[in-house]
């Protein structure tokens, strides 16, 4: 298309409204003119005229939700989102079965402690050994058999 006819039309199309008042009336040989004075010596009709609307006032027409680009970057989105998700729930799984291992090691270790007949002290403030009664020490014993079959058994 010719570049001057593009910009003609451009032209126009970008034309401020006239608030200016329009006369129709016809000439001799019956051809209808608009004007927007009327004619010398010539009776005129003046004609009611409404602003047509500014094209950023018209309503566009309804555009496709998205783009084949907006759609790929929404899936890549949502795909880099899962994959994040996945990682996290990996290491999220990870440090609860290395928690729950150190736990079952942790029991076992008493248990074996507690059932060897060795006899099992802590210090005090003082530095001072403080042995464990029998009475607390079957009470450990069962706690940490609890704690073994909590840790310790296969999810």
């Amino acid at each position: 298309m010719n570049p001057r006819v593009l910009l003609a039309i451009g032209l126009l199309l970008c034309a401020a409204p006239s608030s200016a008042q329009m006369y129709k009336w016809v000439d001799d040989k019956g051809v209808t003119h608009y004007s927007e004075s009327p004619p010398p010596g010539r009776k005129a009709q003046q004609v009611q005229t409404t602003p047509s609307p500014s094209p950023s006032a018209t309503p566009k027409p309804a555009e496709p939700a998205s783009t084949w680009g907006d759609k790929e970057r929404a899936f890549r989105q949502r795909t880099i989102e899962r994959e994040y998700a996945e990682e996290t729930k990996r290491k999220k799984d990870a440090e609860r079965v290395a928690m729950r291992r150190e736990a079952c090691l942790e029991a076992r270790y008493t248990i074996n402690t507690l059932t060897s007949g060795v006899p099992v002290y802590k210090l005090n403030e003082k530095g001072e050994r403080e042995y464990l009664a029998d009475n607390a020490r079957a009470d450990r014993l069962q706690r940490a058999k609890d704690a073994a079959e909590t840790y310790c058994k296969p999810e």
